[in-house]
């Protein structure tokens, strides 16, 4: 019975090795931080993006889906990620292993403090609009790179003998 203990404790402590909680402090500070910087706004703004851009790709490779169709599937993927990853808290808790790896407790005041300034709050305000900007110069970027990328595609086929 004590070689099963012991040897429990050996292998609950080699899974734990490396691993450590985040401080209370720092759970509060990169709480306060996505929301004073806007992240989780710009989590369900960029969700909206995605969705759309997934459910028209869907629809042009698949004539049965309908707009009625796009629309319902469009809601649910919005509704999955808001449960998934806002309402569970799952960015909260993947933010806090990622900002404890990279910033101090010290460094984390700063970018609090950033983002209660009036140059913080412009730019949680204006993020939204650089973010909808730069989406559709990506989007018209890839758009213009259609034919190189369908020529390098059948020209990568043939080459593989699959074309």
């Amino acid at each position: 019975m004590i070689n099963r203990t012991c040897g429990l404790f050996i292998l609950l402590s080699l899974f734990s090795v490396g691993a450590h909680a985040v401080t209370d402090e720092k759970m509060h500070l990169i709480d306060e931080m996505l929301i004073l910087s806007g992240s989780l706004d710009n989590m369900r703004h960029m969700t909206k993006s995605v969705a759309n851009s997934m459910v028209n790709l869907l629809a042009k490779a698949n004539k049965k889906i309908t707009p009625e169709v796009a629309k319902v599937l469009k809601i649910e993927v919005i509704n999955i990620v808001e449960e998934e990853f806002i309402a569970k808290k799952f960015v909260h808790k993947m933010s806090y292993e990622i900002y404890d790896k990279h910033f101090s407790a010290e460094e984390l005041r700063g970018l609090v403090k950033f983002y209660k300034s009036d140059l913080g709050k412009k730019l949680k305000s204006t993020q939204p609009l650089i973010l909808k900007e730069t989406t559709v110069a990506s989007q018209n970027h890839l758009r213009s790179l259609q034919p190189k990328l369908k020529s390098r595609i059948n020209a990568a086929l043939k080459r593989e003998g699959l074309l």
